[in-house]
């Protein structure tokens, strides 16, 4: 699909996937949040919540896609409701990652404390607890929980990252480029990646290695300022 076709083709896309159950409408809505189109995209989403209020997967799929668009009231409400649906250790996840969305630590970790009480091998609520520790400040905590997360499932790519940019936070450069190295060899199409390995190079004044890396003037730039940040 063309961009400069969006409006035509999403307008048919979403009548197509509405024929498709709540993973097409689901589906075209993303399409049109990708667009900028958020009016019409939350004008599908309420249709699939009006018709599957009290469906586990519906509720945590909607949660999952209004928190990556940062539709916070939204994405707090699917996962309330999901509670109400019978699964409350899924909601309590989303909650605390909601909670974190906004920097509210104290509340996210209530939420992800609940999950682990419950379940303390569960890998994303011990990632989202590294991230309440670096939002506070706490680096060599936050690793230790993106560590045991690690330690459990090798191949979490969120924990890799947050470790790796944890990393960062606390100044170690050199570990820190290791890491991104890694995950940019191992995932080549990945542009958050190869964005924080940027900022790993920028932060170490090694900009002939960002040079190097595939991506856009805009991108090279949002490197340069988190780097000057850190």
């Amino acid at each position: 699909m063309t961009i400069f076709l969006a409006s035509a083709a999403l307008s048919g896309c979403v009548a197509v996937e509405n024929r498709l159950g709540w993973q097409g409408e689901v589906s075209a809505a993303r399409q049109l949040l990708q667009f900028d189109e958020r009016g019409r995209a939350f004008d599908v989403l309420d249709s699939v919540l009006e018709q599957y209020s009290n469906n586990s997967t519906v509720l945590t799929a909607l949660g999952e896609l209004y928190l990556e668009y940062d539709a916070i009231l939204r994405a707090r409400a699917a996962y309330t409701r999901l509670e109400q649906a019978g699964q409350p250790i899924e909601a309590q996840l989303g909650l605390g990652r909601v909670a974190l969305k906004t920097n509210s630590v104290t509340d996210a970790r209530t939420h992800l404390n609940a999950v682990l009480a419950a379940d303390p091998a569960r890998i994303e609520a011990l990632n989202a607890f590294g991230v309440s520790h670096d939002i506070a400040g706490s680096h060599q905590t936050a690793q230790q929980f993106y560590q045991r997360a690690l330690a459990l499932d090798p191949g979490y790519q969120e924990a890799h990252n947050n470790l790796a940019f944890s990393l960062l936070l606390s100044r170690d450069f050199n570990h820190a480029t290791a890491r991104f190295e890694q995950l940019v060899q191992s995932y080549l199409r990945n542009r958050t990646y190869k964005l924080n390995l940027a900022v790993a190079y920028y932060a170490k004044n090694d900009s002939d290695s960002a040079s190097r890396l595939e991506l856009s003037n805009s991108e090279r730039s949002a490197a340069r300022e988190l780097a000057a940040a850190l």
